[in-house]
């Protein structure tokens, strides 16, 4: 199996590919803010800002992020999908800045979604600034699991779907 990336950081179907038997791949990170608030590698205008993302957001144009809105991101990788191309969330999640409950919900809009259509995903990792374990996250309970730091909420979460 051939497994091309979007285009546009992998944000974006590639129209001229759909008639390839080729599979393709798509990101779960946006928007930005949410999930790269305070990383060091993004300017102010994806995140690196002193206010704190809530969920649902509202960014600076007005647009409501929600659930609908998240459904509305992925209708191009819906409709691929929908066409008889394999399609999968091959990168996502929120890093650790971002406050834990908006994580959480933020994930569950997008693992919602993902479902009802059926595409599968990947997380950008289990262990470190995204993940379950070790995460470093500052607001969350962890459970000690054979040494590492469990965050057993989005362990559990991520589960369900």
């Amino acid at each position: 199996m051939i497994i091309a990336d979007g285009n546009g950081c992998g944000r974006n179907v590639v129209k001229e590919l759909a008639a390839l038997e080729v599979a393709q791949s798509g990101r779960g990170y946006d928007p930005v803010y949410v999930t790269h608030y305070k990383c060091s590698w993004v300017g102010e205008e994806y995140g690196n800002a002193t206010v704190p993302p809530t969920w649902p957001y509202v960014d600076k144009r007005g647009k409501i992020w929600d659930v609908k809105a998240i459904r509305e991101m992925y209708r191009p990788w819906i409709e691929l999908k929908d066409s008889g191309v394999g399609v999968h969330i091959g990168e996502m999640g929120v890093n650790r800045f971002t406050p834990h409950d908006v994580t959480l919900k933020y994930i569950e809009s997008v693992l919602s979604v993902l479902k009802e259509h059926d595409i599968g995903f990947a997380f950008w990792d289990f262990r470190g600034g995204s993940g379950f374990f070790n995460s470093e996250r500052e607001d969350v309970e962890y459970e000690d699991y054979e040494g590492l730091k469990l965050d057993r909420k989005m362990l559990e979460l991520i589960q369900r779907y």
